[in-house]
């Protein structure tokens, strides 16, 4: 799903091949991980000329320590200590109006949809929130 979400934005955005790529995270315990590693991509940009980028974590909605700490820290020091320029980490959707509404959306997509069939779901008033 990250790949194939990643495929989606970067065509949206008229990206080409060469223009984006996609490197996992999180890894933990002994066992084999998906690959490759984002601190690894970090290390290995600059020198393939790749100097300023452009990091998404398309797998996360909300920021965390993961995003935040590993990601915009800890691959951001990796990528300007191997000679990159610029680095810049996109937030996550978080507790925007947008994101809000999605998520009211898909629970009443789904919770409705199953459970209550024939019956009208209650509206949320986003402005609440």
């Amino acid at each position: 799903q990250c790949q194939e979400t990643a495929r989606r934005v970067a065509h949206a955005l008229g990206l080409t091949k060469d223009q984006w790529s996609v490197a996992f995270q999180s890894k933990f315990g002994p066992a084999a991980w998906l690959t490759p590693a984002t601190i690894d991509q970090m290390r290995a940009f600059p020198t393939a000329g790749k100097k300023d980028l452009l990091v998404i974590c398309p797998g996360f909605s909300v920021d965390c320590l993961e995003t935040i700490e590993e990601i915009k820290v800890e691959n951001q020091d990796a990528f300007l200590a191997a000679g990159g320029d610029a680095f810049q980490y996109v937030k996550a959707l978080n507790a925007t109006q947008d994101h809000v509404a999605l998520m009211v959306a898909l629970v009443e997509e789904h919770l409705f949809d199953r459970e209550l069939r024939g019956r009208t779901p209650p509206r949320v008033n986003l402005n609440q929130f």
